[in-house]
């Protein structure tokens, strides 16, 4: 599982109706730059702000852009751009938000951003609403621009913000990009295994471990609706503290495990799996203690790659 399209979709209000003057808000709403973590955007004025502002992934959410219903969302994680399974998950996840089916929308002209760096856009139309995103590779990673609402205006917006689009990244961060600040404390052999941009999964053969990083802070019930409803092989159980139990049946091998978040001292924020076979779901849960935010003063870990034979079984 691609943790990181788990949260692709992101929670939209619903709107409501407006005239000529509200859409000509969104239209021509002005834009003013602002600095981020190793790049820079040109952004609407006068919209309520949640930001993350960890230099290897994170987030900035922006609603009520010029006064209107409506989303800007910028995320920044380590790796690559989308491929077309993970549009099409993203797409799904953002349906599943918004109580519809994103049917894909043709983009006939494509979204200019400045620069040399590799980027890729597309959209959807999810029942009266319209989202745009487009990414942009910047360094070592990857930032994604989504804009939605229902009012005319929203790609013209979309395409302004991007445009702005400028990469600035600071070379001793950018060695730092996709380190995990994650110790698991585990005993006997342990393999690491090929993993996404911005994950870390260990096997003993019998459980696996995972660490997302990511700009989630807290599991919440809404979320959880999305991942079930983007993974019909998914089901999230009820949560016992921190921790929510998650079941996965898929090509019809189950397994059995538990999720839970982590909030690290340098600001980076973690999302811990831990699975097994049904038989061993308590034993699962009493790995999720053993994995931790790494310490300043500690060396990062590393795991022999699992041998082939094993890989492949």
């Amino acid at each position: 599982m691609r943790a990181r399209v788990l949260w692709a979709g992101f929670a939209a209000v619903v709107l409501a109706g407006a005239g000529a003057t509200w859409i000509t808000r969104l239209r021509f709403a002005t834009l003013r730059d602002r600095a981020m973590p190793g790049f820079e955007l040109a952004l609407p004025a006068g919209a309520d702000v949640k930001e993350d502002t960890n230099y290897s992934s994170g987030r900035l959410k922006m609603s009520m852009v010029a006064g209107v219903t409506s989303s800007i969302h910028v995320a920044w994680e380590p790796g690559g751009l989308y491929g077309d399974d993970d549009i099409a998950l993203a797409g799904k996840s953002l349906g599943a938000s918004l109580g519809g089916e994103a049917r894909p929308i043709p983009i006939t002209e494509k979204v200019t951003v400045p620069g040399a760096q590799q980027t890729r856009s597309w959209a959807v139309r999810i029942g009266d609403h319209t989202a745009w995103s487009t990414q942009m590779v910047c360094g070592a990673r990857t930032v994604m621009l989504t804009t939605l609402s229902s009012f005319w205006g929203v790609e013209r917006l979309h395409r302004r913000v991007a445009a702005s689009f400028r990469c600035r990244p600071d070379a001793a961060k950018e060695q730092t990009v996709g380190d995990f600040p994650v110790v698991f404390e585990v005993e006997g052999d342990w393999f690491r295994l090929p993993s996404s941009p911005g994950q870390l999964q260990i096997t003993d053969r019998q459980f696996f471990l995972m660490a997302q990083l990511t700009p989630v802070r807290a599991l919440r019930s809404e979320t959880l609706r999305i991942i079930e409803a983007a993974y019909p092989g998914a089901k999230v159980g009820k949560p016992e503290g921190d921790d929510w139990p998650i079941q996965i049946i898929e090509d019809g091998e189950e397994l059995q495990g538990w999720m839970s978040p982590r909030l690290c001292r340098d600001g980076s924020q973690l999302f811990v799996m831990a699975f097994g076979e049904p038989k061993d779901r308590k034993d699962a849960k009493a790995l999720l203690p053993r994995v931790r935010c790494r310490r300043p003063d500690e060396a990062p870990q590393t795991w022999p790659e699992l041998p082939r034979e094993a890989n492949a079984h």
